[in-house]
């Protein structure tokens, strides 16, 4: 969710596509597939909602860890 992403995903009525998730993602980000959900009452198909959930990992390497705080400590000077 850093960078962004380019994710396949199982549409609702079995199509596979492929959803852009934008850099800096939060979890709870709701993006919105149009045309792409549930058939209405009147035949034409709804939107489909894919919230996102961002898997975080437990453990990383210390090379990144030193990245990651290098990186917090450049936004932190740059305010």
């Amino acid at each position: 969710a850093i960078q962004g992403a380019q994710i396949p995903v199982q549409g609702l009525r079995g199509e596979h596509l492929e959803i852009t998730v934008p850099p800096h993602s939060q979890p709870g980000t709701q993006l919105r597939l149009r045309g792409r959900g549930l058939l209405g009452r009147d035949g034409v198909p709804g939107d489909m909602i894919i919230r996102l959930q961002p898997e975080i990992p437990e453990s990383i390497s210390a090379e990144l860890e030193a990245a990651i705080a290098r990186e917090i400590q450049l936004q932190q000077n740059s305010k």
